[in-house]
């Protein structure tokens, strides 16, 4: 399933919901790259770009697990 995000202003909490997550999640881009962030590498190297002002806008996320899915969800809701 892909959930799109339109902003995350706290990325040590987005980053602690994706290290929890229990399937797979990648990040898609609008080109149709995906990184994945199970990967401490990929989240390292990949997500840089994103970071570098302390903000991420229009993300979209594939996860495969429907629980991760629920989490994101809450997430979301909570005010991310």
């Amino acid at each position: 399933m892909e959930i799109k995000l339109t902003k995350v202003n706290d990325i040590d909490r987005f980053m602690k919901l994706v290290n929890g997550y229990q399937g797979e999640v990648k990040i898609v881009s609008d080109q149709g790259d995906e990184i994945n962030l199970k990967s401490k590498l990929s989240q390292f190297v990949g997500l840089a770009k994103l970071f570098h002002e302390n903000t991420i806008e229009n993300l979209k996320l594939r996860l495969s697990n429907r629980q991760d899915v629920w989490n994101t969800i809450e997430y979301l809701e909570s005010g991310c």
